[in-house]
């Protein structure tokens, strides 16, 4: 038999030690930079929430044209066809704890954008969490990135998210066209 004495390689302690730097090498970078993944995940809901809310003032304004009315709620244009199915908000948006439903809805009593003495109608999901709010304030409505979540809805901004004192609020107006 062969001595396997002057074989190059690593030894099995040798790799290992590898491995433990390279891990640790790996929780240092996430700890300083933060989880890439979840900074993605909140943009990407920023983004999906923004979507929705304009094709849902879009298909607002399109059931308006045909029936010179404003729709009873969401579902209404559904019902008429004009979408396809209500859509569905990003569930990583949602806020832990909250009780509420999470879904697009209408509001036509509780809003003023326009300075006028007319009520607004806005297209609004309630529970957000506080990252996603801000992402879509800062995205949206000019917003710095850390900035903290304003307690009222500011004039002259077509999608922003606020606090009402309970939950964070992402909201459009709509606007006939």
């Amino acid at each position: 038999m062969k001595a396997l004495r002057n074989e190059k390689g690593f030894t099995l302690l040798e790799l290992l030690i590898v491995i433990i730097v390279l891990a640790l090498i790996a929780v240092l970078l996430f700890s300083f930079l933060g989880n890439p993944l979840q900074k993605t995940s909140v943009q990407s809901s920023a983004v999906q929430i923004a979507d929705n809310l304009r094709v849902l003032d879009e298909a607002w304004n399109q059931y308006y044209v045909s029936k010179t009315t404003e729709p009873a709620s969401i579902d209404a244009i559904v019902t008429e066809g004009i979408l396809k199915a209500k859509p569905e908000p990003p569930s990583a948006a949602k806020k832990s704890g909250y009780s509420g439903t999470f879904a697009y809805t209408v509001d036509t009593t509780n809003y003023n954008l326009g300075g006028s003495t007319t009520k607004d109608t806005v297209i609004l999901l309630e529970g957000i969490t506080d990252d996603v709010c801000k992402k879509i304030n800062h995205l949206y409505a000019g917003a710095g990135e850390n900035d903290a979540i304003p307690n009222a809805v500011t004039t002259g901004k077509s999608i922003q998210c606020y606090n009402d004192g309970t939950n964070n609020i992402a909201l459009k107006q709509v606007v006939a066209k």
